[in-house]
């Protein structure tokens, strides 16, 4: 069964592993998501080396179908979010590749 990382945990694990306090390091997260989000509001591409890429792309302007009434209706062309992961993260989720060692991080 697969389980979910809350925001708090990942601030509880990062700041164990970095010896930072638990505040620093959310109000780092928190700058992060804010820059990544403004930036892909931008329409920039945002490179995290090791984990991926986060860009915002155009969808074209489409008919689509209504589930229940089986009418026609037409969806706009809209922006979205997408993230492509890095080649280490998916060797590292399929698990041909180990996690670096904690001494590596506080580098």
């Amino acid at each position: 069964m697969l389980t979910a990382m809350t925001k708090q945990q990942l601030i509880e694990q990062v700041a164990a592993t970095t010896g930072q306090s638990k505040t620093d390091v959310e109000r780092l997260y928190e700058a992060l998501v804010e820059k990544t989000a403004s930036a892909l509001a931008a329409g920039e591409k945002v490179e995290m080396r090791g984990l991926g890429i986060f860009e915002a792309k155009e969808t074209k302007a489409r008919t689509g179908r209504n589930p229940s009434t089986g009418a026609s209706i037409e969806i706009p062309a809209s922006r979205k979010a997408t993230f492509r992961p890095s080649k280490e993260l998916k060797e590292r989720v399929a698990g041909s590749r180990r996690e670096p060692a904690a001494a590596e991080h506080t580098a």
